[in-house]
């Protein structure tokens, strides 16, 4: 059983988690302003596999940018595809609104599976990352989580030990990777099983929150 009052930081997943998110969002967006059919472009990621290479910092997003425009031979500006390409996102505005109440007790931070185009976008558009310490992302530590060595880096980022060290994320997989490192997680699959989980975990003990 964990002991909330052990705990000294909370490590967040974002895609899903604080933000939903869908990757098909931005094949729309792409084909909305290019004129290319969204199956396409759709195909053209599918089959390079581009958007992962991506996440893991492989590319800058100017170099992105401009592979896609040369692949994908359209004419737009890389304003208009850093706007498609970063719209892509919605709120769990119930979770986000336990952050500023969290950050009294606990240390938080983010960790990601994410490209350069939006570790520069979200902390612009979102306020709520201001509650953060560390936005831990896979463009910049190059691993992905279920990776060990991923959640090394992240014990060693935020300097705590593995059982003090709370992990939230929605890809099962994931949290597997962080048990077996001894990170206390859980399993996101919604808003409302998450809170009623973390309130039965004593997180929420004396916070008045949104059910």
């Amino acid at each position: 059983m964990i002991d909330p009052s052990k705990i000294k930081a909370i490590t967040f997943d974002l895609g899903n988690v604080l933000l939903p998110f869908s990757r098909y969002r931005a094949v729309f967006n792409l084909a909305r302003v290019s004129g290319l059919s969204p199956l396409r472009i759709a195909v053209y990621f599918a089959v390079t596999g581009l958007w992962l290479e991506f996440d893991d910092g492989e590319f800058t997003t100017h170099e992105f940018y401009q592979r896609l425009t040369k692949d994908l031979k359209w004419e737009i500006t890389e304003e208009e595809f850093y706007q498609a390409y970063a719209d892509i996102f919605k709120e769990n505005w119930k979770v986000i609104n336990l952050l500023p109440k969290l950050k009294e007790k606990y240390r938080l931070f983010i960790m990601s599976d994410i490209n350069p185009l939006h570790v520069d976008y979200l902390p612009k558009r979102y306020n709520f990352f201001s509650n953060f310490e560390r936005f831990i992302t896979s463009c910049d530590i190059k691993v992905r989580k279920p990776a060990a060595r991923a959640f090394q880096m992240m014990l060693q980022i935020t300097g705590v030990s593995p059982d003090e060290v709370f992990f939230i994320d929605d890809r099962k997989c994931n949290v597997e990777g962080a048990k077996r490192q001894g990170i206390h997680a859980i399993h996101f699959t919604s808003e409302r099983k998450f809170l009623s989980d973390f309130a039965k975990l004593g997180f929420l003990n004396g916070l008045i929150y949104d059910k």
